[in-house]
């Protein structure tokens, strides 16, 4: 095996072959991403309401009809309730299609533009190549992707969500309150993508969420004080500016409540996201090479009852690529272990005996001990 991936160096997968394979994919990785983002920005919303309702408590009845007043003294797990289907409703009246589309058109430039960038960086045909086993390939490609992708996955998402939400605007009769949370929300939206903008991929998760929650908490008090100033000169009710001096009171100590929940929340929901992207990455770059047939060998890949009949040796030959000849050696190797454990010990000693003929060649009194120490190594793993 060692000698035979000596004729057969890994070819570097192209670009647009692996992004190809990548798009057969986009649109259940959309739904995936839909579906995180939709639940942790509607949640986000919820907390929001829910912890200013808390907050503040009666304080706000100065300047609501009877309605409002009821409404607002509605039982916590039936106000979450309302919002929830509110935010459904929304979803399904076209937010849920055009937030699709707009996650869909931002990953797809930064796939194209992560896979130009590792297939065509400074090492990477040698990045694959030092690996005897074409699966050994997806742990440091995972890496590599990671620091590619961090600055242009994080833009295209934080992209698409401000655009796709931020089209979460009131209609004009909307009631006052309500054009209030929903400029905030854009507002802040659009905060989030002008953050996106700034990143150099050298950011964790958690800076960069701290940078838009920053940035979104000003851009959100900023939009809602001026929805309020605007029309409280229409509406001219002196009860309803009271009303929103305590919204304006509690508003920091309610971000800072809101933050220790959903910070944690936002990492996890964006690693998910991430991993499953690098994922489907990893994959097509993977995939391509086993799929590639540029570079054959000639060889005979008999069974191993085959291997014991007579005129084994003048059987024929025939071309197989490095998958095929991978598979070939998997199975053999699998015929003569035990155990899951050992068939991976088997791997990694054959992994390591390979990247020890990559090593520069020794002085050549020292060659029988390198070689010496190698195979002891791999034979005292396998026992």
């Amino acid at each position: 095996m060692v000698v035979a991936r000596r004729c057969l160096p890994y070819q570097l997968p192209q670009a647009e072959k692996v992004v190809t394979r990548f798009y057969e994919e986009i649109d259940d990785i959309t739904e995936f991403i839909l579906h995180e983002s939709i639940d942790f920005f509607r949640d986000l919303v919820i907390e929001v309401l829910t912890i200013f309702r808390d907050k503040a408590g009666k304080r706000l009845h100065v300047g609501m009809n009877p309605i409002a007043k009821l409404a607002w003294g509605l039982p916590t797990s039936v106000i979450r309730f309302l919002w929830r289907r509110l935010f459904s409703l929304r979803l399904h009246l076209g937010l849920r299609k055009e937030l699709a589309s707009k996650i869909q058109t931002e990953i797809r430039k930064s796939v194209k533009q992560v896979q130009d960038t590792l297939l065509s960086m400074e090492g990477a045909r040698e990045l694959l190549d030092e690996h005897l086993w074409i699966d050994d390939t997806k742990d440091p490609l995972k890496e590599v992707l990671k620091k590619e992708a961090n600055r242009l996955i994080w833009k295209a998402v934080l992209e698409a969500i401000s655009a796709g939400l931020g089209s979460f605007t009131p209609e004009e009769n909307a009631a006052q309150y309500t054009a209030v949370w929903n400029a905030g929300l854009h507002g802040g939206l659009q905060a989030v993508k002008a953050v996106s903008e700034t990143l150099d991929g050298s950011e964790s998760h958690q800076d960069v969420f701290e940078k838009a929650w920053n940035s979104a908490r000003k851009a959100t008090l900023y939009a809602a004080q001026t929805v309020v100033k605007n029309t409280s000169k229409l509406m001219k009710q002196p009860q309803r500016d009271q009303m929103w001096d305590v919204a304006w009171e509690i508003w920091d100590d309610c971000w800072d409540h809101v933050h220790k929940i959903v910070q944690p929340r936002s990492v996890k929901t964006v690693d998910k996201v991430m991993e499953r992207l690098i994922s489907s990455g990893v994959i097509a770059v993977v995939q391509d090479m086993k799929m590639s047939r540029d570079k054959m060998i000639k060889a005979r890949t008999p069974s191993k009852e085959l291997m014991w009949l007579p005129g084994f040796q003048n059987q024929s030959k025939g071309y197989v690529t490095n998958a095929e000849l991978q598979d070939y050696m998997h199975k053999m190797i699998e015929q003569d272990t035990i155990s899951a454990n050992t068939l991976s010990d088997v791997h990694s000693s054959m992994a390591r005996v390979w990247k020890a003929t990559l090593q520069p060649l020794p002085l050549p009194a020292l060659a029988l001990a390198v070689i010496t120490e190698n195979i002891t190594q791999s034979v005292a793993e396998t026992d």
